[in-house]
């Protein structure tokens, strides 16, 4: 996803890691992200579909034609979907990717903090009745940056638009069995190990329980 000049957006990362993909409901997760778009945002106005649901490359579809399409062909065979309306909202939701040893699923829900206001625990509430979260995170995106790897978008020469394929920004999955994290952002939502050594780092975190983790605000 690209971003007009001068903006700034609000995202939310989310990873479902290991056997915790096992636990995964993919009719129920899409269903909740619909909703919370609808409920809290608004319904973006361009589909894609990563898989054999008849969406050339390139193109998109809507609403009505996405829900069509997962009705006739069911939930099991995409690796990708992703809703965006262009500098408003958007949000994009991978499968059983796979980094080194280990294997993953992300969701990446953004939005322009211009146009709507909300706060990352309600997201976290929200989200954790309808799949486990291995670990999340939030920021900001700015302009000229991939919302999917957060490296700068460069210009080509010709005038062209390029992002470098990086993997940098999940180098913390390699030490995430003993705690590894990305970085300590104004919000967090992680588990046990995660937040000690989170804390042998920082000791004004203002820390909540949730279900079994923790969700970690960087205090001033």
């Amino acid at each position: 996803m690209f971003f007009k000049k001068s903006e700034k957006f609000k995202v939310y990362k989310f990873y479902i890691i290991d056997d915790d993909q096992n636990k995964i409901d993919r009719p129920k997760l899409m269903d909740f992200i619909l909703l919370f778009f609808e409920n809290n945002l608004q319904i973006p106005l361009d589909f894609d579909i990563g898989g054999p649901y008849g969406i050339r490359k390139g193109s998109s579809c809507g609403i009505q034609a996405l829900r069509n399409k997962l009705e006739k062909h069911g939930h099991d065979k995409y690796y990708a979907l992703s809703g965006v309306t262009e500098n408003v909202v958007g949000f994009e939701l991978l499968f059983n990717a796979v980094y080194n040893e280990h294997a993953y699923s992300e969701l990446i829900i953004w939005y322009n903090p211009k146009d709507y206001d909300l706060t990352f625990e309600k997201v976290i509430r929200d989200l954790i009745c309808s799949c486990v979260i291995s670990y999340a995170y939030e920021l900001e995106i700015e302009a000229g940056y991939n919302i999917s790897t957060e490296t700068k978008i460069k210009k080509g020469i010709l005038g062209g638009l390029s992002v470098k394929v990086s993997y940098e920004h999940l180098a913390w999955l390699d030490d995430y069995e003993n705690g590894g994290y990305r970085d300590i952002f104004k919000n967090n939502f992680m588990n046990r190990a995660q937040l000690a050594k989170m804390q042998e780092i920082n000791q004004s975190l203002k820390v909540k329980e949730i279900k079994g983790k923790y969700l970690v605000e960087m205090g001033a």
